[in-house]
């Protein structure tokens, strides 16, 4: 089969996948690059014949229909289970990669929800699965391991016709964000993904790829994204697949331990494709050096798709210009909007080009007015970056959510949606798919999707302004602000008032802010470190680093007439200075602020005494951090005080972990704050690794009994930022 003259598309995945092994079964297909180094591939050919035989094998396990739950690592196995999935008839539900002897709420959420019949994944993923940490329904399943059928599938010609090619069926449940125990699973038919696809294809700009194409001349993408999630599956891994392209596919961790690994891998695979949320672009720019950027080809990365969490305009402007000179173009970036329940992409550029940016008066644009304004003080406007128009067979409308009236342009109201990427609605949710996915205006039009999202059409493009839920999301993390609300009265205690959380615009995107008030019987020299507190406990509990914090009077947040907490008129008092507040703290964002200092040097023929010196340096490097990166107050940045009392979260840690890296050269693993808790021990072992094989036992550098539950700690940390800040960033209501 071909694709449709008219739709440019195939009715589903499993003709696609059927249809690009004829045409060109020795093309890669994907490829994954482990964090070793190493990589293994598999050509369309290769793909199509696995795929098949664990499709035949599948049919005798579970019925049409069945739902088969996917627990894999990031690497190629993930492809292999889906394509299965879709050529056996199953219904795949991607899930969170397992965490051995740890629970894993949002994988219980999920099973609970969808009740499969199959468990899917690798063999060592598989063995490893502790049935003591997942939900009693696990044990009933049939486990099925992908790559035990690897060593046969070539032994036997595979059968093609192992499935109807309906696309009026259920291709894979996405699972949206949020609490985990209202884990909603959004159906996503053949139909609303290949739409979608095709959308994609049209809106980023892509042709088709020949068929006698050589490698180096095919539309190639590098992703990071976790497969598991909507923007790493469908825009990493199935988009350029349906164009008859290549991916070439990374971990989430690898990304994390050292963010230019991926422009590094878009260098060395020259790809045309990838794309991230806004703070990746962020964390890229923030780590870039002249060494590394020199090293750097970005010369054929044509489109550099940007989502999933509101889109800086000063992020985009900071990585354009620091990776100038690689050859990358400003001209390549698409910032766009989607969500989960329209399957990916609902509205974006046609095609990469010139950005649009807006400078909007925010006292209108919070009063629902969109005023662009060409100058201005920057303390009370916000710069806005278009998502540009509806894509393919999609319509957008802002509408009154109270009044269900549509919207002229230049107001602001909800974004709902309507077209052929939008999904069937929620998997056994009937009251709530009725409402999210059915809505109808007040003349009776529909049926609508619900987006949730505030925006406002200016000039026929999308601007995208914030939610109309309390929902705060900073670097791509949903955070709920009733939750943090709780943590900091708990640690006020008694001197506790009403407390507002929210997020402010920050230089690179939105940021945490509090406000509190507190009894007047909290004296004032209590004040800072009663706001330390306050940041140790959100750190601790919600792993989020607090930027703002306002004590105030007793009182004076502003409240409904029903006595709840007006956090976005308290943002905007906040904004314009009009708090009254008795105490103020406030961070400056992270980011490095200059050159690095010379490498401490080590002297072979005096190696005692330039370990020692190297220590000192080190050491004094690592207080200066503390002081002016974390804020830390000078008198209490003391050698020996663990890291944890000074509040670092997940991001901190990863950002001096890597500026460590780039000042002594060495390859110092994620966890090394959590095996040398203080900055004398850290700064200790540091040294002794500048002057050759480690001197130190991990084992035994750390205080001995709290070792295994700080290392867990820091996992779970960086877990947190895996499926938290990148796999939310990438899921639910912010989906590109």
């Amino acid at each position: 089969m071909t694709p449709d003259s008219s739709a440019g598309r195939w009715p589903t995945l499993t003709s696609m996948l059927t249809e690009r092994a004829g045409l060109h079964p020795d093309r890669v297909a994907v490829r994954f690059l482990a964090d070793d180094g190493s990589s293994d591939s598999l050509t369309y050919g290769e793909l199509f014949t696995r795929v098949t035989r664990l499709a035949m094998f599948l049919r005798s396990q579970a019925a049409s229909g069945d739902r088969a739950a996917m627990l894999f690592p990031p690497g190629i196995e993930f492809v292999v289970g889906f394509f299965g999935c879709s050529f056996a008839g199953l219904i795949a539900v991607p899930t969170c990669y397992p965490r051995p002897q740890r629970a894993m709420p949002r994988f219980d959420a999920v099973i609970n929800s969808c009740r499969p019949k199959v468990l899917l994944g690798d063999r060592r993923t598989l063995d490893a699965l502790d049935v003591r940490q997942v939900p009693g329904v696990v044990a009933g399943l049939r486990v099925v391991a992908t790559d035990d059928m690897a060593a046969t599938a070539n032994d036997c010609q595979p059968t093609v016709a192992v499935a109807a090619d309906d696309p009026a069926a259920v291709a894979l449940l996405q699972y949206t964000s949020g609490s985990t125990s209202e884990a909603k699973g959004v159906s996503v038919l053949h139909r609303n993904l290949m739409a979608n696809l095709e959308a994609i294809r049209r809106g980023f700009g892509l042709d088709w790829q020949p068929t006698e194409a050589a490698d180096s001349e095919l539309e190639t993408g590098v992703f990071w994204l976790p497969a598991y999630h909507d923007m790493g599956l469908i825009g990493g891994i199935l988009a350029p697949l349906y164009i008859g392209g290549s991916t070439v596919l990374m971990s989430p961790r690898s990304f994390l331990a050292h963010p230019l690994r991926w422009l590094e891998m878009i260098s060395r695979y020259r790809a045309t494709i990838s794309g991230a949320p806004n703070f990746a672009y962020q964390l890229c720019a923030d780590r870039c050096t002249d060494t590394v950027a020199s090293g750097l080809d970005l010369s054929r990365w044509k489109l550099a798709f940007c989502g999933a969490e509101p889109v800086s305009a000063t992020t985009l402007d900071r990585f354009a210009e620091t990776f100038s000179g690689t050859g990358f173009r400003r001209s390549a970036f698409y910032p766009c909007y989607g969500l989960a329940e329209a399957t990916l992409l609902a509205a974006g550029p046609s095609g990469p080009g010139d950005l649009t940016f807006a400078t909007v008066d925010r006292k209108s644009l919070a009063s629902g007015r969109f005023e662009p304004l060409f100058d201005g003080d920057a303390k009370l406007t916000t710069t806005l970056v278009s998502s540009g128009v509806a894509a393919t067979d999609t319509r957008i409308i802002i509408v009154d959510p109270e009044t269900r009236q549509p919207l002229d342009d230049a107001f602001v109201g909800e974004i709902w949606i309507s077209g052929r990427g939008v999904a069937a609605g929620y998997f056994e949710r009937p009251e709530e798919s009725e409402s999210t996915f059915a809505a109808t205006l007040d003349n009776g039009d529909g049926p609508w999707l619900r987006t949730g999202d505030l925006g406002v059409r200016y000039d026929e493009e999308l601007f995208v302004t914030g939610r109309l839920k309390d929902v705060i999301i900073v670097r791509g993390r949903n955070l709920y602000p009733q939750d943090i609300e709780q943590s900091v009265a708990t640690t006020l205690g008694p001197a506790a008032g009403k407390v507002a959380v929210f997020s402010v615009p920050g230089p690179y995107g939105e940021e945490l802010a509090v406000v509190a008030e507190v009894a007047r019987s909290l004296e004032t020299q209590r004040l800072a470190e009663v706001t330390r507190q306050v940041r140790l406990a959100i750190v601790g509990e919600h792993e989020i680093d607090v930027r703002h914090v306002r004590l105030v009077r007793w009182a004076s947040i502003p409240v409904t007439t029903s006595g709840k907490v007006q956090r976005s008129l308290c943002r905007d008092r906040m904004l314009a200075d009009g708090l009254k507040c008795r105490h103020r703290w406030d961070r400056t964002a992270l980011r490095i602020a200059g050159a690095l200092p010379p490498t401490p040097v080590i002297d072979p023929t005096d190696r005692v005494d330039s370990i020692a010196t190297a220590t000192v340096v080190i050491e004094d490097w690592l207080l200066q951090w503390l002081i002016q990166r974390i804020d830390v107050p000078a008198e209490q940045a003391i050698a020996d005080r663990p890291f944890a009392d000074f509040g670092l979260d997940s991001l901190a840690t990863l950002e001096l972990v890597g500026e460590l890296r780039d000042w002594l050269g060495l390859d110092l693993d994620l966890v090394l704050a959590w095996n040398y808790p203080t900055v004398a021990k850290l700064a200790a072992y540091l040294a002794e690794q500048l002057a050759g094989p480690a001197g130190h036992d991990t084992e035994t550098a750390t205080d001995s009994g709290d070792r295994a539950t700080d290392l867990e700690s820091l996992l779970d940390d960086i877990e947190r930022l895996t499926d938290d800040e990148i796999d939310n960033a990438i899921a639910a209501e912010r989906e590109f």
